[in-house]
């Protein structure tokens, strides 16, 4: 920003000694030329620069067999508020001294309207790129999800054995990991983002989650004590999340994360009562548990086979 503000403040001295210089008439071309100036050196050479080896960072993280640094992210929050510093100066002074000349301002109002598109496009660019490299880190814990983290046998749940029982665990050591990344990810978007620029990114990063663990909790056997242990899961997913920056209808979205738990441990009665009031699911924000993706987590149940939970799925 530092660097940015003395830029301007050199521009600003061209502007005073042109137009000690010329002429009245020439006033227009002359800001026009300081106008190419800057949008070459600052908007190019300086902003697009820093947000196209950003880009490339977040290239380099998205195979990282670590956890991914996210420190190029930071540069975005300078890049917008140069862009914005930029563009305020261009439009307080600059074009203000050629408004005599409805030509050459039509062409600079035009020029620097291409000029914050170019940079806002780049860092959209590193915004998406960031979420797949959150996306690929997320997949990759998942991924590393014990088969039978929700199916703990009779010994697992003996506290006396010297070792914390699944009963007295909190959540799964993967759920646990996911969250306090998606934490520092939520640190390092709030140093970086704010307003509205910060609300999209996170409400797009919640989005993505939601999804992933939608889809995850589809591929793993649950009995009664799991049931527990995946209600726990989703409560600690979603108080994370909901800590972020969201738009409203994102943040109500990620309930559906609660319902999913609860499909694990209530009773076929229950089951029977939420199976009637089913909503057709939808994608994006809203999403829910439509008739398919309801069987696809009941099927899961260690007791999907009792006659209780058979008369509910027969009954879709």
């Amino acid at each position: 920003i530092g660097t940015a503000k003395r830029m301007l403040k050199w521009l600003s001295e061209g502007v005073r000694r042109a137009l000690e210089l010329n002429t009245g008439t020439d006033t227009p071309k002359d800001v026009a030329v300081l106008l190419n100036m800057l949008l070459a050196s600052m908007a190019q050479v300086y902003i697009e620069t820093s947000l196209e080896a950003a880009g490339d960072a977040a290239v380099a993280q998205e195979g990282a067999k670590n956890e991914p640094d996210l420190g190029y992210f930071l540069s975005l929050g300078n890049a917008i508020n140069i862009t914005a510093l930029m563009n305020k100066f261009i439009n307080t002074v600059l074009i203000r001294l050629a408004e005599s000349n409805t030509v050459v301002r039509r062409d600079m109002h035009a020029k620097t309207r291409a000029a914050v598109r170019s940079i806002e496009d780049k860092t959209t660019v590193v915004s998406q790129k960031t979420v797949d490299v959150v996306a690929n880190w997320v997949s990759r814990l998942l991924y590393n999800q014990k088969k039978n983290d929700f199916r703990p046998r009779d010994q697992d749940l003996d506290a006396g054995r010297g070792q914390v029982s699944y009963l007295e665990q909190l959540q799964t050591p993967t759920c646990e990991a996911i969250c306090a990344f998606l934490s520092r990810v939520d640190q390092t978007a709030r140093e970086a983002l704010d307003g509205e620029n910060l609300q999209v990114f996170s409400s797009e990063l919640a989005v993505m989650v939601r999804d992933l663990l939608f889809e995850h909790f589809k591929k793993f056997q649950v009995n009664a004590t799991g049931g527990l242990m995946v209600t726990k899961d989703m409560s600690k997913y979603m108080a994370t999340i909901k800590d972020w920056h969201l738009r409203k209808e994102v943040e109500n979205s990620i309930d559906v994360l609660g319902d999913i738990g609860s499909l694990f441990i209530i009773g076929s009665e229950a089951l029977k009562e939420r199976a009637r009031n089913i909503q057709t699911g939808v994608g994006g924000a809203g999403r829910g548990i439509d008739k398919l993706d309801f069987r696809q987590f009941v099927v899961r149940r260690d007791d999907s086979g009792s006659m209780g939970v058979q008369s509910v799925l027969a009954g879709l």
